[in-house]
């Protein structure tokens, strides 16, 4: 355990107060309130997706890495 860590501290702050010399000084924390409840305009961002397509074809592995080797394409001649 750090000595950061000993005191209260985090390691994520440990690593920024080391950090803070070579690349200025360290971000200041935003610590604020998070809502217990969804606001009705953003509700549609938070049901769970149900993974058990009734009657729907499973993919095999091979299918599966087959798209995504498509998308690591797409992604590399594309997008970057």
């Amino acid at each position: 355990m750090g000595a950061g860590m000993a005191s209260g501290g985090s390691v994520a702050g440990d690593l920024a107060g080391k950090l803070a010399g070579q690349f200025g000084p360290a971000p200041r924390r935003v610590n604020r309130e998070h809502g217990a409840t969804v606001p009705k305009e953003y509700a549609q961002l938070t049901p769970t997706i149900d993974f058990r397509f009734r009657g729907a074809k499973r993919l095999t592995r091979r299918e599966v890495e087959q798209d995504l080797y498509e998308l690591e394409w797409h992604l590399y001649n594309r997008y970057t």
